[in-house]
């Protein structure tokens, strides 16, 4: 697999301390795991999310702002990969939105874009 990302230099902003908090539970396969774990840079303006993994932790950040938008602890159990706890910025200057359903559902699905790109882009199969 090709580098892994991490931030850079002024790139992101740390998760404010305005959160919210939600149990997530979301299983991952090993294929999804390495494909998290690589993370995604933006390559163009159409990306609009930048991920890494950086301890426990996934961070989704905004490309274009670097705002920190969903962060989710992942945790292993009986040798699966699971994103136990998931973190929702909550400071209305970074993000406007209130409702915690919409939100995971936001998560997911861009969590699941980036996932398919890197498993397209790396030739893993899941």
């Amino acid at each position: 697999m090709t580098k892994v990302v991490k931030p850079q230099g002024g790139s992101v902003t740390a998760m404010p301390e305005t959160i919210a908090e939600t149990v997530l539970n979301r299983t991952m396969s090993d294929q999804e795991y390495e494909a998290l774990v690589h993370g995604f840079w933006p390559k163009d303006m159409e990306d609009r999310w930048l991920m890494y993994v950086d301890d426990e932790w996934v961070y989704l950040h905004r490309s274009w702002t670097g705002h920190c938008v969903f962060k989710a602890r992942i945790e292993v159990h009986r040798n699966l990969h699971v994103l136990a706890t998931l973190h929702i910025n909550r400071d209305v200057s970074q993000y406007k939105s209130t409702n915690l359903e919409a939100d995971i559902d936001e998560f997911n699905s861009v969590l699941n874009s980036l996932i398919s790109k890197n498993l397209q882009v790396v030739g893993l199969k899941s």
